[in-house]
C-alpha cells in the first residue's frame, strides 16, 4: 500500500500556539495584497508595515509543524 505524504499533523501544535497561528493567519489574509501561480508554486505579497518579517516566519514556523509536507523553494 502507499503512504499517503499529504496529511496534516492536527497535535503539532499545542492549544496555545494553535491560538496564535489562528490569528497570525487571519491578519495574514486580511493583510494580502497580492497572490501569484507560477511553476514553482505560490507567490504572496503583504501590505508593509501591516505584517512584520517576524510574524511571517511565525507563521511558516507552525505551518510546517503542522503540514510538513509543505516546502520552501531552495
Amino acid at each position: 500500500m502507499m503512504e499517503n505524504r499529504f496529511a496534516c499533523n492536527l497535535n503539532a501544535l499545542n492549544p496555545a500556539e494553535r491560538g496564535h497561528h489562528h490569528k497570525l493567519t487571519e491578519k495574514l489574509l486580511a493583510s494580502r495584497r497580492k497572490v501569484e501561480e507560477d511553476e514553482r508554486g505560490y507567490k504572496f505579497q503583504f501590505r508593509v508595515p501591516e505584517v512584520l518579517l517576524e510574524e511571517l516566519a511565525a507563521w511558516v514556523a507552525a505551518e510546517s509543524k503542522c503540514c510538513p509536507f509543505f516546502q520552501l523553494p531552495h
